[in-house]
């Protein structure tokens, strides 16, 4: 017998819905090659068509600090929002579904769990980078200005991980799994995943391989819970950590507004540190995602035996 909030699809069981029937609900789905183009049309026009413009009127033609809040904000906060905005247009007049059939439907009580795993999850990456004498971590001044820039930095990073969340754990993995089936939608999204991030400034081999794992640990993820709650917590609570608390560059971006400074010694390695694309291209954040991978495999088995 299923607990009660359970749903079943082939030999899937989901907690609180499921996430991969989100397409059946449209009157006219799309396929998975058009989804993957609307995906990156929702990216240019979030990035391009509307972000360019916002740009010219916020800044201007000079260069902003990247690092500050005020690019980091629009970066995650304005960007992104456009990005959804496109997609959930496509969603609700071409499909006419409603918008939280991509990923909605299911009980937001994930949501804390999500956020709890992402912080402690790179507690871990750092606290080996320190133990292992490859990074230090220090304090700054604390300000209310600065606490208040870190907590208003989280609303940018809840609506920029939500967005990439809501297009490949969602949209793009509904799409490929109606007509090629699980496996492949699985497999898909996360090499979309790999490749949008893989223009950032940093960017390793190792780095990609870290981006897929990332995205087939959130698949599992999102695919036991049946929703994105959980994983929308857990993404943005991740990058808000890295950057935002402890200070270091996010899939190659630069924060400055942190409460921590955490910086590598002259002489670390990249494998450990990440080098120029963050913690996130190294072995220590590859390490932590495979026992993640381990974690969702074995509730999958659980679920599903």
């Amino acid at each position: 017998m299923l607990e009660d909030g359970e749903r079943t699809r082939g030999t899937v069981r989901t907690i609180g819905g499921d996430l991969t029937g989100g397409m059946d609900a449209a009157r006219r789905p799309t396929g998975p090659i058009i989804a993957i183009l609307i995906v990156l049309a929702a990216v240019a026009i979030g990035q391009v068509v509307i972000g360019v413009p916002l740009y010219l009127v916020l800044f201007g033609i000079g260069q902003p600090n990247q690092g500050g809040l005020g690019y980091q904000l629009y970066a995650t906060l304005v960007l992104f929002s456009a990005t959804t905005l496109a997609l959930y247009l496509w969603i609700r007049f071409k499909e006419r579904r409603p918008f939280e059939t991509v990923g909605f439907r299911s009980r937001p009580s994930r949501i804390w769990l999500g956020a709890a795993a992402g912080l402690v999850m790179f507690a871990v990456i750092v606290l080996v980078g320190v133990v292992s004498g490859q990074m230090t971590v220090a304090l700054r001044p604390v300000t209310a200005g600065l606490v208040g820039g870190v907590l208003i930095a989280l609303a940018g990073f809840v609506v920029q991980g939500s967005t990439e969340e809501i297009l490949t754990r969602g949209y793009l993995l509904q799409a490929a799994a109606r007509r090629w089936g699980l496996v492949a939608g699985v497999a898909l999204q996360a090499a979309v995943f790999a490749l949008l991030h893989g223009i950032n400034p940093g960017t390793s081999v190792l780095a990609l391989v870290n981006l897929v794992l990332v995205a087939l640990f959130l698949a599992g993820w999102a695919l036991l819970e049946g929703g994105l709650w959980g994983v929308c917590a857990w993404h943005a609570v991740w990058n808000w950590t890295q950057g935002n608390v402890w200070g270091l560059l996010v899939s190659g971006q630069p924060i400055e507004t942190s409460l921590l400074s955490t910086r590598s010694v002259p002489d670390a390695s990249d494998l450990v540190t990440g080098g120029g694309f963050g913690p996130e291209g190294g072995l220590v954040t590859t390490a932590v995602l495979v026992v993640g991978l381990a974690v969702v495999a074995l509730l999958w088995r659980r679920h599903a035996g």
